[in-house]
């Protein structure tokens, strides 16, 4: 993404300018491998894929200050990411009203990033050499057993029981050359272990009577999350996760459903490892003490049915956020992943699905999903309310789960 940036001051003032100029080459390649079948009574599937990707990004940055002499950095980064995923589940009826199924997930993501960065100045003259090397190695096992016992009429009792272990390792050295030869300079919180082990169960209830459906049920999670290393703790965290949702069906062309619920997100590990940022001469400090952010998701929704496969739904939502991930300033030059208080967010979600037959495209359909947004949390460092943050890129895919205000998905089949 070639282009310009712009540098201001606090007064509004431009202090700098920027021309980058990024180029890149690289591969991605996957391969994918699944069989089913039955033994005896019970039905098995398997599931597994292995990717790689391997690419090398170039970045030429030329400085051009508002006072001061022109400088030029040159960045070269190497992606090196080797992925596994495995996975088996077993399903099987174990008397006449109750079904189980099992379920065992293992993925392994093996990563070899490596930043070059070189500065010259004004003359061309290299003025700093730095490296970057790093190794990690994440891995996930989940384990799961779902129970569905349908005993009693207009009932459905369902109970899942999981286990997970999260485990990343991770390693950097990095080494600067500012004229005096190379030194290896260690970066604090970048060479760690962390490992989380999660149980989580839930027992959920689906009572139907006549054109209306009533789910409720409670869920419930414990975790125990530790670091060693750099960085030494050891945290848990209990949490309880009720639901219920009331879904009224009028006729066979419309449903009603009000829903309300407890989440908890996930903690994604790589907030706790430091890391260096080149591009930016900062410190990407790990935080310890992360906690995963809660939501409480209230739904209210309108479906229309039209013809065999055609679909209006209209979906409003609200969630309040405990313990917003974000970053929290640790000085004027770093920050840390954090929490930084309360949040809302709130929108419109709309989803069809058009048959196109009527203009010629036999067994064709337009499906789209549209969603608005806006949200508010407190700054940290303004104290002023703002929107929550989205994840960075221009490059990026507008997601429809990113805190972009906007956003569309199309898809013809």
């Amino acid at each position: 993404d070639p282009g310009r940036r712009e540098l201001y001051d606090g007064s509004d003032a431009l202090v700098e300018e920027r021309i980058e100029d990024h180029y890149g080459f690289g591969f991605n390649a996957n391969t994918y491998l699944s069989a089913s079948g039955t033994a005896g009574e019970t039905l098995l599937r398997f599931n597994s894929t292995y990717g790689a990707e391997v690419r090398t990004e170039r970045l030429n940055i030329a400085n051009e200050p508002v006072e001061g002499l022109p400088t030029r950095d040159f960045l070269v980064r190497k992606r090196r990411n080797f992925r596994f995923e495995l996975g088996l589940d077993a399903e099987r009826d174990l008397g006449e009203d109750l079904g189980a199924k099992a379920i065992l997930l293992y993925f392994q993501l093996d990563q070899e990033p490596e930043t070059k960065q070189q500065l010259f100045d004004e003359f061309d003259e290299q003025t700093l050499f730095r490296l970057a090397d790093t190794e990690a190695k994440a891995t996930e096992t989940i384990g799961r057993l779902e129970f569905s016992w349908t005993k009693f009429d207009n009932h459905v009792l369902q109970l899942n029981i999981e286990a997970t272990r999260n485990v990343l390792e991770s390693e950097l050295v990095q080494t600067v050359d500012d004229g005096d030869g190379p030194v290896i300079v260690p970066v604090p919180g970048a060479n760690t272990r962390v490992e989380e082990t999660r149980g989580d169960i839930l027992l959920n209830d689906t009572w139907t009577f006549g054109k209306v459906k009533f789910e409720y049920g409670v869920g419930a999670e414990t975790s125990t999350i530790s670091q060693t290393g750099d960085a030494e703790e050891e945290r848990s965290f209990d949490f309880v996760k009720p639901r219920t949702a009331l879904t009224y069906s009028g006729n066979n062309n419309r449903q009603t459903r009000l829903s309300l619920q407890r989440e908890v997100a996930q903690l994604d590990f790589n907030d706790f490892v430091s890391a260096t940022d080149f591009e930016e001469d900062d410190l990407a400090l790990g935080n310890p003490n992360l906690k995963p952010e809660t939501t409480w998701v209230a739904e209210f929704s309108e479906e229309w049915r039209f013809g065999e496969i055609g679909i209006f739904k209209l979906t409003g939502f609200h969630h309040w956020i405990s313990d917003v991930q974000d970053l929290l300033p640790v000085t004027d030059e770093f920050e840390v992943p954090g929490n930084i208080g309360d949040g809302r967010r709130w929108g419109v979600i709309a989803e069809t699905a058009v048959p196109l037959d009527r203009l010629g495209l036999r067994s064709s359909r337009l499906e789209i999903t549209a969603r608005w947004q806006d949200s508010t949390v407190v700054d940290p460092v303004t104290g002023e309310d703002r929107v929550l943050t989205s994840e960075p890129g221009s490059s990026q895919d507008i997601g429809l789960t990113n805190e972009n205000r906007y956003a569309i998905l199309a898809d013809f089949r």
